[in-house]
């Protein structure tokens, strides 16, 4: 690993004789800062030994947080930038090495001095915590829990760092450093509060196995940290594609949907209809969210067809289009979605199609709307605006008009309002029926974007058909 050629050249940077004692002296004033207040704090007024070396041991505890997560997260975040302000970014991406050589020694290469600091802290760690008379068991969790938040801190910082399409790419450290500093204080009495109230020991079920708390999040830190990791890799190799391709959002939803259900899994079995529709809203945020992580433009519509044979006939060329565009993504998702929720309305003794179904229907209509955003982008290029508002209109308009008509009902009309709606009456626990009328409504509207998405899309493959009109003339 220390062969990395990146690593390297940030060792050769990083630790120079001239500069890297600045690091040492002023690491050497902090452990003292953190001596003296620990001193003061068991002096005044006299205090247990044990008292003395627990306290430290907190201070200590932050200042590694503040280390492997706020430092380690502005180091990976900004390596990019400072790659393009020294005009340097070509050359690295030029480099013979392959995506997860780069990541790797990104990753390690600009943390060189941050993980040196993080072992002597360590250390400290180690002596105050024997020496408080902590539990050797529960220090090892809390470290392991830290190491894993501080990798995907790490791992998110640089994926978000990818872009490279910003004009302004200086920020300074300052606001970092500051925000670290106030909330210093905080952390350490959250940390030492939690410790002496035993939360730390608790356990967490999933599915039928009972975790450690502190490994449980651990754990979910790492699954995570793998798939941001993967992201990194996948924009080294093809920086101008969507980061998730179907194929990765469809495992990311799955694995994501397993993740989240086992953590629900023992409060489901209490067959409380609340716990339910919570759970279905958790499962919705990447649903809504991973299309804008795979979204393609229309020019790739285009170039799918690029390596399929001229004498397609129309239907499979509808057919080859559609599956490669980002409605059939989202309605992958939805898919998903409905599967998880169908099946943990199992455990309720109760499928809950119904609710299910209009869920869905106003999944539909947005995600027909996002359609839309993509093809009509290249003939009018303000159409987000209007798309934004009239999925502004449709989220709120019903909640304005409820009571101007003093009618409840019209809340049901709304995404928003039909939540609420069910939590209503979970929350007396009824169950919902059949909104028929929304479900009706939501078919109406789709049926206009339907419309437009299917004018366009005969439109993009005329287009295609006449470039390889074009193309078969220039060959004769």
């Amino acid at each position: 690993m220390l062969e990395n050629p990146l690593i390297q050249r940030y060792r050769k940077s990083l630790i120079r004789p001239k500069q890297f004692w600045v690091y040492q002296v002023v690491y050497a004033c902090i452990v003292g800062l953190i001596m003296l207040i620990s001193y003061l704090i068991y002096y005044q007024p006299p205090k247990d030994g044990r008292e003395f070396f627990s306290s430290t041991y907190y201070q200590f505890l932050t200042f590694q947080i503040l280390i492997l997560w706020f430092w380690g997260g502005y180091n990976s975040g900004s390596a990019i930038r400072n790659e393009l302000i020294r005009k340097t970014y070509d050359f690295f991406k030029l480099l013979p090495m392959t995506a997860h050589q780069k990541a790797a020694g990104i990753l390690i290469g600009r943390n060189l001095v941050m993980l040196l600091f993080a072992c002597y802290n360590f250390i400290f760690l180690v002596i105050f915590g024997v020496l408080g008379g902590l539990n050797s068991g529960l220090q090892g969790q809390i470290f392991f829990v830290i190491l894993s938040l501080a990798l995907l801190f790490n791992t998110l910082a640089l994926l978000s760092a990818m872009r490279v399409d910003g004009k302004n790419m200086q920020t300074s450290a300052t606001p970092l450093i500051l925000l670290g500093l106030i909330c210093t204080p905080f952390v350490i009495g959250i940390a030492a509060s939690l410790s002496e109230s035993g939360i730390f020991n608790l356990s967490i079920r999933f599915y039928a196995l009972s975790v450690p708390a502190l490994l449980m999040i651990a754990f979910v830190a790492l699954y995570f940290c793998c798939w941001s990791f993967i992201g990194i890799i996948r924009k080294l190799t093809s920086e101008r594609e969507p980061l998730f391709t179907y194929f990765g959002s469809m495992s990311f939803l799955v694995g994501y949907g397993l993740l989240t259900c086992g953590l629900f899994w023992v409060y489901l079995l209490e067959k409380k209809m609340m716990t339910l529709y919570f759970l279905w809203l958790v499962l919705l945020i990447p649903v809504l969210l991973i299309p804008f992580g795979a979204v393609k433009t229309c020019d790739v519509y285009l170039e799918r067809f690029r390596s399929s044979k001229r004498g397609l006939s129309t239907g499979k060329m509808h057919w080859r289009l559609f599956t490669n565009s980002n409605l059939f993504l989202c309605l992958s998702l939805l898919v998903i979605w409905g599967l998880f929720s169908a099946g943990m309305g199992l455990s309720v003794d109760s499928l809950f199609i119904p609710s299910i179904i209009v869920l869905l229907s106003f999944c539909l209509f947005l995600s027909l709307l996002f359609e839309m955003h993509t093809v009509y982008q290249p003939l009018y290029g303000k159409i987000k605006l209007l798309l934004g508002f009239i999925a502004l209109l449709y989220a709120f308009l019903p909640l304005i008009l409820a009571p101007i008509l003093t009618n409840d009902g019209v809340l049901q009309y709304s995404p928003l309002g039909y939540v609420f709606y069910l939590f209503e009456k979970a929350d007396v626990g009824q169950k919902v029926d059949f909104a028929s009328s929304v479900f009706i409504m939501n078919l109406v509207l789709c049926t206009v974007p339907i419309g437009l998405i299917w004018q366009r899309y005969r439109q993009i493959l005329r287009a295609r058909r006449r470039i390889w009109e074009k193309e078969l003339t220039i060959e004769y």
